[in-house]
């Protein structure tokens, strides 16, 4: 993990982590997910305390689609159904093959396996964090690396 993923750095000397472009990334899903097949629905700005964007989707059969983009790196992830208001803490990570190649096709984003985000986030994992940002997990004590790139801790 990039230091600043989680989206916390020290008020005092640190530096805030960069942002993606968000006007950037709505022109890229609107496009990318027209290639799999599938409409956008709504995308969510990421809002304090979410550290991630979310992009609704739906296909032409009426599945639905979540995707998760974390605001300061270009990492995405699919999850179940989710509304402005669900906690992170509760998203059921998952795959969705198709639009994963949509997405990797048109470069510049990485798209996390649900394996990956499932994964428990060891010491060499988050070795990268700065400082503020071991705190916050040390708070919040996160059981998955998906609860660490994607949060909504305040």
């Amino acid at each position: 993990m990039k230091e600043g993923v989680t989206g916390f750095w020290s008020q005092k000397g640190g530096s805030e982590p960069p942002r993606l472009d968000f006007d950037q990334i709505k022109r890229d899903f609107h496009t990318i997910v027209r290639e799999a097949n599938f409409s956008v629905e709504e995308i969510q700005e990421a809002q304090y305390p979410r550290n991630h964007h979310r992009v609704l989707l739906q296909n032409k059969k009426g599945d639905r689609e979540t995707i998760l983009i974390n605001e300061h790196y270009p990492i995405v992830a699919f999850a179940e159904k989710l509304s402005q208001s669900d906690l992170v803490a509760n998203v059921q990570f998952k795959d969705h093959e198709e639009l994963k190649m949509a997405i990797e096709s048109n470069g510049g984003y990485e798209v996390a396996s649900s394996c990956f985000l499932k994964e428990y986030p060891h010491v060499d994992t988050l070795k990268n964090l700065n400082q503020s940002e071991l705190d916050q997990v040390n708070y919040w004590k996160p059981d998955r690396i998906g609860d660490v790139l994607f949060n909504d801790w305040d």
